[in-house]
């Protein structure tokens, strides 16, 4: 079973999402605290695997623009249903409001675990190449310089600290 950040992150959701769901039900404190408490783990865990797999998966020279990008985009999905929600408990009410929101949420977070298990599982029946079988690489069409021939002058695309 997959033990990422994410994996556990996702799974943390789904019966945070469900005590919410009991604590709105029941009107009972100690059951909402508690999914808050399981839902934050749960956040935390997610954002931090989601952040390593993009952070791991750029360039050095990209990772500044990339994690930019990333906060912009993961304030967007923050931000955004807490709006709809605003939106829908004014119209419907704060109990409504938070129904629909935890429904969403558990069911978003049972497809991610899902997606995810799946992916990692069919990753690891992927058979391995063998390194016996493995062809020579391509050549390049490129003949290779005499040992008479000058390096090229690259001088120019060195960078100094200033």
């Amino acid at each position: 079973m997959p033990t990422s950040p994410l994996f556990s992150g996702g799974c943390a959701v789904i019966p945070a999402a469900v005590l919410t769901l009991g604590a709105l039900h029941l009107a009972d404190s100690v059951l909402l605290f508690a999914g808050a408490a399981l839902a934050g783990f749960g956040f935390g865990a997610v954002s931090q695997g989601a952040l390593r797999a993009v952070v791991d998966s750029v360039p050095a020279r990209e990772k500044g623009g990339t994690l930019a990008s990333y906060y912009v985009l993961s304030y967007l999905a923050m931000s955004l249903p807490a709006i709809g929600a605003g939106a829908l408990a004014a119209g419907f009410g704060l109990r409504a409001a938070a129904l629909v929101h935890a429904g969403c949420v558990a069911v978003l977070a049972t497809v991610a675990v899902t997606t995810l298990t799946a992916s990692l599982r069919s990753r690891r029946r992927a058979p391995s190449p063998d390194i016996r079988s493995r062809s020579r690489p391509a050549t390049s069409n490129y003949t290779s310089a005499s040992p008479d021939t000058p390096a090229p002058d690259i001088s120019v695309l060195a960078t100094h600290d200033r």
